[in-house]
């Protein structure tokens, strides 16, 4: 897990002793290949839309909390 409601984590907070839960700075995605893994994605998605088929990594925000 790299994001939280309230950041920084406080110390005391329960996820720190979870044995399940691994916990990384907010920046534990940054790559040089970012840019390239998103335009991958953006091309892979208008293709899909041109093809009528469902696209990647869609949100439904009805779905949300």
């Amino acid at each position: 897990m790299d994001v939280f409601e309230i950041e920084p984590l406080p110390s005391g907070h329960p996820l720190w002793a979870m044995p399940n839960v691994l916990i990384t700075p907010h920046i534990a995605a940054a790559s040089l290949r970012v840019p390239e893994r998103h335009l991958q994605m953006l091309l892979e998605n208008i293709r899909r839309f041109l093809d009528d088929e469902p696209l990647l990594n869609s949100v439904d925000k009805q779905a949300w909390c």
